[in-house]
């Protein structure tokens, strides 16, 4: 048999899959985004748990610090109810109705920056408050924009609530405990240190 008809006999090598890169490339892009909104909102608590804003001004730097989350949020929101909405009419209702809750959202929590709440409330109290506040937006976000995927966020915001808050009751314990295993872990290094070798 000639070289030729051999070539030609093999079976042909499969084609790798068309959508499995691009489903991959589009998964970690998903996770990257919400990733991103996770830790853009754990700073935001941290930021509003540790500054200290004039009393004459609606949170001060703590405000804009939220106020930037909105805009992230906002688009991340659109961004996955887009390709959903595949009709003009049901991208410009997803747009507006993204919009105007966003917007209440922003009023909120302005409400809760005001001089009068920070007055009454203490700075944990207002940080845990905003968290909520965007966790429960977050997942009434993602049910006007049918997307499971920012619910999800919405949910692993809640869940890291009551995390946060006992983090910041134990935080002296929390101190000690780590401060114990260095303290015990340099001392074990150091003995196996002065210890001859074998």
């Amino acid at each position: 048999m000639s070289e030729v008809g051999a070539e030609t006999q093999r079976p042909a090598a499969p084609a790798p899959p068309a959508m499995a890169e691009p489903a991959a490339s589009n998964w970690r892009r998903t996770a990257l985004v919400h990733l991103a909104m996770v830790v853009a909102a754990l700073l935001g608590i941290a930021y509003t748990s540790l500054a200290r804003p004039a009393a004459d001004q609606p949170g001060g730097g703590v405000f804009w610090v939220w106020i930037a989350l909105v805009p992230a949020y906002f688009a991340a929101c659109l961004w996955h109810g887009w390709a959903r909405a595949s009709a003009e009419r049901m991208r410009t209702r997803l747009v507006v109705t993204q919009a105007l809750h966003w917007l209440a959202f922003l009023v909120a929590m302005y409400v809760m920056l005001t001089p009068e709440v920070r007055g009454v409330l203490n700075d944990n109290a207002v940080g845990l408050m905003l968290l909520s506040l965007l966790a429960m937006g977050t997942f009434v976000a993602g049910v006007h924009a049918w997307s499971a995927a920012i619910c999800a966020t919405g949910v692993l915001l809640a869940l890291a609530i009551p995390v946060i808050a006992w983090l910041d009751e134990n935080v002296v314990l929390l101190l000690v405990g780590l401060s114990l295993v260095v303290l015990v872990g340099g001392a074990v290094l150091y003995y196996r240190r002065l210890r001859p070798a074998h």
